[in-house]
């Protein structure tokens, strides 16, 4: 019974964090890094939801987007289990990119 449970649950998951990144891809202008775009819809398309988050990472990191595009990625990498035990990693991660960019928000004045 609880292999069930765990995958409804992992299910549930997987379906909240694509729905995220979709909402996610959703506040991008029409237009913006459509190549990316492109790619990042064929992630969706093969279930690589950790593939479509490091797209649209790289898509918000080269532009000045609002504080709601960082907050679904961030809830996407949740879902997904993507933040890393330790912020001294060697090399920077999406997830943790995505963090500092919430934080960066965070700080600024309204």
């Amino acid at each position: 019974m609880s292999e069930t449970f765990d995958a409804v649950n992992r299910e549930a998951s997987w379906h909240r964090a694509r729905n995220a990144l979709e909402a996610a891809a959703a506040l991008l202008a029409p237009g913006e890094s459509s190549e990316a775009l492109v790619e990042f819809r064929d992630f969706i398309a093969r279930n690589e939801l950790e593939l479509a988050f490091d797209e649209l990472v790289a898509i918000g990191d080269d532009l000045e987007l609002d504080i709601r595009f960082w907050l679904l990625l961030d809830s996407a990498a949740r879902e997904m289990r993507l933040y890393s035990a330790a912020l001294d990693v060697p090399h920077l991660t999406s997830a943790d990119l995505c963090r500092r960019h919430i934080a960066v928000h965070s700080e600024s004045p309204a």
